[in-house]
């Protein structure tokens, strides 16, 4: 994580479906206040990719489309904005994203 948060691998980025599930989930399990604390930290510190009309359907046809992995809507809208942006490497703990060929999972 400190590689991460020190910019080692460049500028962070994650899209607005993943801001939605961080803060609903930690509003979820530790309370409004926390996840709003979390969003305003995330808001100013790394930049948030809209997911579009084209991600959205380029998210869509990887979603229909896979075969050998189990990735969730939001984990397609990441690979259609990984590849939008010609982003190589993830941090996740999903390992489902192996299975994507042109990215790999940061350890």
């Amino acid at each position: 994580m400190p590689k991460i948060s020190s910019g080692y691998y460049g500028q962070v980025q994650i899209t607005d479906f993943i801001f939605d599930e961080t803060v609903t989930y930690i509003a979820a399990k530790q309370g409004l206040e926390k996840a709003v604390k979390v969003g305003k930290m995330l808001l100013e510190r790394i930049d948030i990719v809209q997911v579009d009309a084209e991600n959205f359907n380029n998210s869509w046809n990887i979603f229909e489309k896979q075969h050998d992995s189990h990735l969730s809507f939001t984990d397609c809208t990441n690979v259609a904005t990984m590849k939008a942006f010609g982003i190589t490497r993830i941090a996740t703990f999903d390992h489902d994203f192996k299975s994507i060929s042109d990215i790999s999972i940061i350890d």
